[in-house]
C-alpha cells in the first residue's frame, strides 16, 4: 500500500492455479508458469528458481491431478507430505 502497509490475501497458490484453470480457462501449464517462472523473473530470481533445471534451487511443489498439493520440497528436502503421496 502507499503507506508501506503490506496487503495480503488468503488465496493460496494452488487455489490461484486452479482459479486460472477453472475460471479463466487457462491451460494448466500456463497457469503453473504464472505461479512459478513469472514471479521468479519479476523478483530477479529466475537464475536460481522458477523452473526445474540443473543448478537451480530444488524448491518444488508436487500436485495431484486435481492440483492439490501432495508434497513440498525446499532445497531438495521434503518439508510437507500429505497422506495421498
Amino acid at each position: 500500500m502507499p503507506d508501506g502497509t503490506l496487503a495480503g490475501s488468503v488465496l493460496t497458490m494452488d487455489r490461484a492455479v486452479r482459479n486460472m484453470r477453472d475460471l479463466v480457462d487457462t491451460p494448466v501449464n500456463d497457469a503453473l508458469v504464472m505461479a512459478s517462472s513469472n514471479p521468479a523473473s519479476i523478483i530477479g530470481e529466475s537464475d536460481v528458481r522458477g523452473t526445474i533445471e540443473v543448478g537451480k534451487a530444488a524448491d518444488t511443489v508436487v500436485m495431484d491431478s486435481d492440483l492439490n498439493v501432495t508434497a513440498t520440497m525446499v532445497g531438495g528436502r521434503v518439508v510437507y507430505q500429505s497422506g495421498a503421496l
